[in-house]
């Protein structure tokens, strides 16, 4: 049996919340991101977020190409079944950090600033 050379066509994803691989994949929370090289002259960019990620039997590759717009290289099918539930992509985040107040949260100033010393982020205290 021969294999089949074949490259799937990216599909592209519009994500209006708060959404930077940069700072997910510095966040401590992900471990099987890998950074890949790119550049885009259409970006006018030296280098753009892309990323490999590997989660459980899953492989993505997906590149931010700017104003809330990603290019992943699966299908709709699979972008639906598991990776909009891998980024949370139901839930608004934005909403959620708005609705906290960092004066009732306890050690919610200590944990900005370690972030911000170690540059940690994730999607709810998404500022550093």
């Amino acid at each position: 049996m021969a294999v089949t050379d074949w490259k799937r066509e990216p599909m592209e994803i519009q994500i209006d919340d708060d959404f930077d691989l940069d700072k997910i994949a510095d966040s401590g929370q992900c471990f099987r991101w890998e950074k890949q090289d790119k550049s885009s002259a259409i970006l006018n960019a030296t280098s753009i977020a892309s990323y490999r990620i590997i989660a459980g039997r899953e492989c993505l590759y997906i590149t931010a190409l700017g104003d809330g717009r990603y290019e992943l290289d699966c299908t709709e099918d699979k972008y639906s079944n598991y990776w909009l539930h891998y980024f949370d992509l139901h839930e608004n985040y934005r909403d959620i950090r708005n609705r906290i107040d960092p004066e009732r949260i306890r050690f919610y100033g200590k944990r900005r600033n370690r972030n911000r010393e170690f540059g940690f982020c994730d999607r709810i205290h998404g500022r550093c």
